[in-house]
């Protein structure tokens, strides 16, 4: 967040051209966080693959927008949202198929394996 406002105070100009995937993507993890808890009653803890690609793409965003002094905003932008939106479908879509909350949760392979061990285990 902090990342966010210093850059939003410096580069605002540039960064105003760009409001769209920046809602878009604010909007996203906000359903993600609404879909985990109208699931499971808190927010998801999965620690995915694509969570952690979005920190690394905030990260590579944010170190390339200052460095480069905001001459590569649209670049900046565009891979801090794209991934993010990813991690965001990719969470829901987890959520969607655990039977009910699980951490750790690394993707939807596994997600999927788990909701089928804990399925066949009930009808044992």
């Amino acid at each position: 967040a902090c990342m966010l406002i210093a850059a939003s105070r410096w580069y605002y100009r540039a960064l105003g051209a760009h409001v769209l995937p920046v809602a878009l993507t604010i909007a996203s993890h906000l359903s993600q966080w609404a879909v985990a808890l109208a699931r499971f009653g808190r927010l998801a803890a999965y620690h995915s693959v694509t969570g952690k690609l979005w920190g690394a793409a905030l990260f590579l965003s944010f170190l390339v927008l200052f460095g480069t002094r905001g001459r590569s905003v649209t670049f900046s932008v565009w891979l801090a949202c794209v991934v993010g939106l990813v991690n965001n479908l990719h969470e829901i879509a987890i959520s969607c198929i655990l039977p009910h909350w699980i951490p750790d949760v690394p993707h939807v392979g596994c997600a999927i394996a788990m909701a089928s061990e804990e399925l066949g285990a009930r009808k044992v």
